[in-house]
């Protein structure tokens, strides 16, 4: 394992930060904090920028993934603090929970999108015999023949040892037959919209076989999940920079909802001034944070609105995606699926910048998808993140999912992403901005949803 405090002394000496090294296999296995997290694909990388960025000792940090991300372990070391560091410091938080200075491991699950955080949490409570879902698992023997990534990938500026997995996964039985997933029990579910929002249609799909089907007691159950309010994330369409729509820039919400409900649009020509060529549609699969958002953005769905129904896959013009890569890929024209040669694909995306490959966003009612268009009240398609501690969950890992949610959830340490915004409280003054660690400002929205995604954003 001397490959590891190479790099990691590389990574440190670049970084102007302590010596220490990327924890290696031996140490992300032992690491006496760890937690298992599992939900929102959009927040993925958000989440990343909380330990790599905020958290942890840079120089530290470890990632074991699979190619497509969406399983991932980071390990590393929290940052050191006491608890006679100020008020609300990330090392005060880390030092009065008793963990500061430690090593940790987080086993983040994003696969399938934000139901697989408090759904997990959820069928466990109704039925103790719940194996729990499928996460990366370093102690088995697979991931110590898997070699770094060369040369070293760079996340926010940061360079981390990263171990990228092939992984054989089945989505619906949430199985893996090549060895470097098993069941783990979520101790923090992460979605994207709070988890009353996935009841009912938004509940997990049919096919899958591993929850059991919707119920009253599943609805119940999730609509009283303790949770608590993060941070804001700003959410968009991209459009397919080819075909009929290649020059789009903005539509309406009118159009948008007629895009994407049942009966609406199939054509692009539809629109004024675009050439004729059928709409191929991409959505998220029932559960996922980004469907929720959309479908209650545009058709009122689990908002007590409700009047439209969202487009279902066709298998042709409407296609379903278990992920946001996958998704992305698609209306990019850039994966196995994709539409067809000159034609125009438009789908659901957390706003980015670069827009994925191959795409680009549209502005709705001709405000541009941007946090501070959240801000300032402007732009609307964006929901509250919350986070979800599982009864039982005890000791460290108790320990760091409060700290994450201590810290997750103030301004001076958001993730600086260019969807993200800062949430209205006691301590994040609307309006106002904070530096950004990584470049640019953390803005505080100057209104809140106040944990109820039916709500519009009421001024603070």
């Amino acid at each position: 394992m001397k490959t590891f405090t190479k790099i990691g002394a590389a990574v440190a000496a670049l970084l102007g930060t302590s010596s220490a090294f990327a924890l290696n296999l031996a140490d992300t296995n032992a690491a006496p904090v760890q937690l298992v997290v599992a939900g929102a694909s959009a927040a993925r990388d958000s989440f990343l920028y909380l330990l790599a960025v905020e958290i942890a000792d840079p120089a530290s940090l470890t990632i074991y993934q699979s190619s497509n991300a969406n399983f991932r372990a980071v390990s590393g070391t929290l940052k050191t603090g006491t608890t006679s560091d100020p008020v609300g410091s990330v090392g005060r938080v880390l030092a009065d929970r008793g963990i500061a200075g430690q090593n940790f491991t987080v086993y983040y699950r994003a696969e399938g999108g934000s139901i697989w955080g408090p759904g997990s949490i959820v069928a466990k409570q109704l039925n103790p015999a719940f194996t729990g879902i499928k996460a990366v698992d370093t102690t088995l023997p697979a991931w110590a023949g898997v070699t770094a990534v060369t040369p070293t990938p760079s996340y926010f500026g940061v360079a981390i040892p990263t171990f990228n997995a092939t992984i054989a996964y089945n989505i619906d039985a949430d199985s893996d037959s090549s060895g470097f997933l098993s069941d783990k029990q979520t101790q923090y579910g992460v979605s994207d919209v709070e988890p009353a929002m996935f009841t009912s249609t938004n509940w997990l799909p049919n096919t899958n076989t591993k929850f059991p089907a919707y119920s009253a007691a599943i609805g119940s159950a999730l609509t009283a999940l303790p949770k608590t309010a993060l941070f804001g994330q700003t959410f968009g369409f991209i459009v397919s920079n080819q075909g009929p729509a290649a020059g789009l820039t903005n539509l309406s919400k009118q159009q948008l909802t007629s895009i994407f409900t049942s009966g609406g649009f199939v054509n692009w020509n539809k629109i004024p001034g675009l050439a004729s060529g059928a709409i191929f549609k991409a959505r998220r699969e029932p559960g996922s944070g980004t469907q929720a958002s959309a479908a209650a953005y545009l058709a009122g769905v689990n908002t007590g609105r409700s009047s439209y129904t969202f487009v279902v896959d066709n298998g042709n013009t409407i296609r379903e995606f278990t992920s946001t890569g996958a998704l992305n890929n698609y209306v990019g024209s850039q994966g196995a699926t994709i539409p067809p040669a000159g034609q125009s694909a438009i789908g659901l995306a957390v706003v980015a910048n670069p827009a994925p490959t191959g795409t680009h966003f549209v502005n709705i009612d001709g405000v541009a998808p941007d946090r501070l268009n959240v801000q300032n009240g402007t732009y609307d398609f964006a929901f509250e993140l919350t986070t979800q501690i599982a009864s039982g969950t005890a000791g460290n890992s108790l320990a760091l999912a409060q700290s994450i949610d201590i810290l997750g959830a103030r301004a001076a340490s958001v993730p600086d992403l260019i969807s993200v915004f800062a949430i209205p409280s006691a301590t994040n003054v609307p309006g106002s901005s904070v530096p950004g660690t990584v470049g640019g400002n953390r803005p505080v929205a100057n209104g809140t949803r106040s944990g109820n995604s039916a709500l519009p954003f009421k001024a603070q």
